[in-house]
């Protein structure tokens, strides 16, 4: 595995950043996912454009272009040797080392670009429906809400997990409203038609897949949800950062229809697989 570090690329015991970046001490920096299906990345531009407009609320100094983060993730799925095989890039923006004056050092401190890669395969790993627990989202920050709605965080992740062996949770706002869940953008089909809670309108994931939903004739409304209008649909799905369908079949102790995936989100999923990988029209 060739790992992308600031430029150059190096073997997974070479690859380092200094133990002074705030993103090794404080956790402070940015992190995207990206699938990349023969040597395409899928909507790369638009998800890394969102991660400079997250940069800004952190803050944090984006110093990278976007043509120079996209040309970075290229030459790492290149190097690696993919060869039009999939591929999973994890994409790490770190805050750097500012210097004491807070004028930085020519560059030297700000911040560190890391991509790492890995072959994925084609299989069906998603297809297994999820099982998620409720979270109470008074316990969390407003912007851990609204900054990473599709991945609360590694800490809390956890403890979402750690209910009732879920696999993930649904985050629960202050007023009881669904306010995020921790495996991705959040769906529900009921009686025939695809809709999503109302908070997923401001995440950079549910803003391309209101569009691919859209493309693929089963656009998707919006409304403000408590937990009874989840658990009461008859199918429910995730579209996690990759895009990838993973349909919900229990939340806490009760079932999504019959705890399996649905007939709408199967479809949906299987035409959304196809959209990826480019068999409609020109997805990139």
């Amino acid at each position: 595995m060739k790992i992308y570090v600031d430029g150059a690329l190096y073997g997974e015991g070479d690859a380092r950043i200094s133990v002074l970046d705030a993103g090794f001490r404080f956790s402070v920096g940015l992190r995207g996912r990206f699938i990349c299906r023969g040597g395409k990345f899928f909507r790369l531009n638009r998800r890394l454009e969102w991660l400079k407009e997250a940069a800004a609320k952190i803050p944090m100094d984006f110093r990278w272009s976007i043509a120079d983060v996209a040309e970075a993730m290229a030459a790492t799925y290149d190097m690696n040797g993919f060869d039009g095989d999939g591929a999973l890039l994890e994409l790490i923006l770190t805050a750097g080392n500012p210097a004491p004056n807070g004028d930085g050092d020519d560059g030297k401190n700000g911040g560190s670009m890391v991509i790492i890669a890995e072959k994925i395969s084609d299989g069906d790993d998603g297809v297994k429906p999820l099982r998620l627990a409720a979270l109470d989202g008074s316990k969390l920050s407003p912007a851990m809400i609204v900054e990473e709605r599709q991945r609360i965080s590694c800490g809390e992740t956890a403890m979402a997990k750690a209910l009732s062996g879920a696999d993930g949770a649904i985050v629960l706002s202050p007023d009881g409203t669904v306010g995020a869940c921790s495996e991705g953008e959040l769906f529900a089909v009921s009686d025939g038609r695809v809709w999503a809670p109302e908070f997923s309108q401001k995440s950079a994931i549910w803003d391309i897949a209101a569009e691919l939903l859209c493309e693929i004739q089963h656009p998707c409304a919006t409304r403000q949800a408590k937990m009874r209008d989840i658990s009461g649909a008859a199918e429910c799905f995730v579209l996690d950062e990759l895009f990838t369908l993973r349909p919900v079949g229990a939340i806490g102790n009760g079932s999504i229809g019959d705890g399996k995936i649905g007939a709408i989100s199967a479809e949906i999923g299987e035409a959304l697989a196809k959209k990826i990988s480019g068999e409609f029209k020109e997805p990139f």
